[in-house]
């Protein structure tokens, strides 16, 4: 991570707060009708995206700390996250499995099912006729996490520097958000843990956890059962 890519997203991340604020401060000057606090604050994230969009999803679990209008409004960032196209799913199969995957898979479905801030899943059939769900992982988009997880701490230390109370409770879901930064980017430490998770649901027949493929897993790529739900 160079320093031109952290002052570029510092400078970004700058303007796009200091334009909202000053609408913010715009309409209160002329008694003008803005857009509502806890969709601003949506919009906000949305524009400046990448881990940002994670983010307001943590924030948007912390009731205790926001205004219930703000959690609502946040958690529609859920299901907000354009998908990335075919060019870069081919991409990252090549760098993490050296193959495209036609090569891999009996079938496999270029249009995501669903469509998240880090990856997507894609449906597939593999060679022996099983269907599976295959999460694909954004290119680029560990470097995205991993240097504004190093922003939003800062930006924490000059919270209490200057102790700027109304903005404490930033601490928890800013170490919350570090702590998943390291342990979620890698898919291979999401198989491990549905692993032990289904070793240990084994005697609960209520329970059903998808199989991991390990052969066609890897850091950015994850290969699972794929599972119906019943109503």
């Amino acid at each position: 991570m160079s320093r031109f890519g952290y002052l570029h997203r510092t400078f970004r991340i700058l303007w796009v707060c200091s334009r909202n604020l000053a609408e913010v401060a715009m309409d209160k000057l002329f008694r003008r009708r803005g857009i509502p606090g806890p969709e601003r604050l949506r919009l906000l994230l949305e524009e400046l995206s990448g881990s940002f969009l994670k983010f307001g999803q943590i924030l948007s679990l912390q009731v205790d700390a926001l205004p219930r209008e703000y959690c609502d409004a946040l958690l529609s960032l859920l299901d907000r996250v354009p998908p990335f196209p075919r060019e870069q799913v081919l991409q990252v199969f090549l760098r993490e499995l050296g193959k495209a995957p036609e090569e891999l898979y009996l079938e496999f479905n270029y249009t995501p099912i669903a469509s998240a801030s880090i990856g997507q899943v894609h449906r597939a059939i593999l060679k022996n006729s099983t269907p599976v769900a295959v999460k694909v992982q954004r290119p680029g988009i560990e470097e995205i996490f991993l240097r504004d997880a190093v922003l939003l701490k800062f930006f924490v230390r000059i919270v209490f520097l200057f102790q700027i109370q109304s903005l404490y409770f930033m601490r928890d879901p800013v170490r919350e958000f570090n702590d998943w930064v390291l342990d979620e980017l890698d898919y291979r430490r999401e198989a491990s843990y549905a692993e032990v998770l289904e070793r240990n649901s084994r005697t609960t027949p209520t329970e059903k956890v998808p199989r991991i493929h390990w052969e066609l897993t890897r850091s950015r790529v994850l290969t699972m059962d794929f599972l119906r739900a019943t109503a």
